[in-house]
């Protein structure tokens, strides 16, 4: 785990009480905090005693460079590592041609801090006694095995956003993907999502889906889905016969364009509200 920066201040990001501020960067540095303190919390397994801090700090159980939005909030936790990193982005960001420039960018807002530090910094996950991770404990106890670093993608401020995290080996390969529900409905949307799972699994349509390394409850009775990569070979340029068969998927004209009140959702969406209305149940 990497311990050397050139920012090791350790300090707890809290608001800013400086009254100079204006009201808008007041209230982005409060979303800012908020995520962090989310993620913390994530990271803690919902557990007292776990806050993420400015900097790389010697002894802290993770380190982290975060990545903001424009607005300020904290979006992304990848590993410092440069090969584990690029993974982290590829698996949030996708594969196309402009990745390769991201993470220079990344590396050139770190090292000259100031204002640029406002787009991407270190941080480091510190602990109450050491106390491990509880996300890391999951992992472990799952893969079995403990040497990889976590990278997480945060939704926080979305009703149906779930955490998403990837663990990733000292080689830079994904050993696993993580959805976490964060309340209520995220927790019910990773449910649903491992159901269907199961269920697609022992179907009859062949097709490749996820494999499920864990799927259930974790901290504070929130829901968790674990799966492994889908190891999947990338087409050759001159893969014949599946561009034939996109070519005729293509042509089957699948997609039915309609108005929203013509079509079956909102046919299936009205006649569930018009029985939801005539029965004695609430919604």
């Amino acid at each position: 785990m990497p311990t050397s920066s050139n920012k090791p201040t350790g300090q707890v990001t809290k608001p800013s009480n400086v009254f100079t501020e204006s009201s808008n960067n007041e209230s982005e540095h409060t979303k800012s905090i908020s995520a962090l303190s989310n993620s913390a919390m994530v990271l803690g397994g919902y557990e007292d005693g776990f806050d993420l801090v400015d900097g790389v700090v010697p002894g802290a159980i993770e380190h982290f460079t975060v990545i903001t939005s424009r607005n300020g909030t904290p979006r992304l936790l990848l590993p410092r590592s440069a090969a584990m990193m690029q993974t982290a982005l590829s698996c949030f960001l996708g594969t196309s041609p402009i990745m390769k420039f991201v993470q220079p960018v990344i590396g050139l807002c770190i090292r000259t801090g100031g204002p640029f530090s406002r787009f991407a910094s270190d941080v480091s996950l510190i602990s109450r006694g050491g106390r491990p991770s509880a996300l890391r404990v999951l992992i472990e106890n799952v893969l079995g095995r403990k040497d990889f670093q976590m990278a997480l993608r945060m939704s926080f401020g979305r009703p149906n956003g779930k955490t998403v995290a990837v663990a990733i080996s000292e080689a830079g390969e994904p050993l696993c993907y993580v959805k976490l529900g964060s309340e209520p409905m995220t927790s019910a949307l990773v449910a649903h999502e491992s159901d269907i799972l199961e269920r697609f699994k022992e179907g009859e349509i062949p097709m490749i889906v996820p494999h499920a390394l864990y799927s259930g409850t974790w901290a504070a009775d929130h829901q968790a889905l674990i799966t492994a990569p889908l190891q999947l070979e990338r087409l050759s340029a001159n893969a014949h016969a599946a561009h034939l068969a996109a070519d005729a998927l293509a042509t089957q004209n699948l997609q039915a364009n309609c108005t929203l009140l013509e079509s079956e959702f909102w046919q299936r969406t009205s006649k569930r509200v018009k029985e939801q209305q005539n029965s004695d149940d609430l919604m």
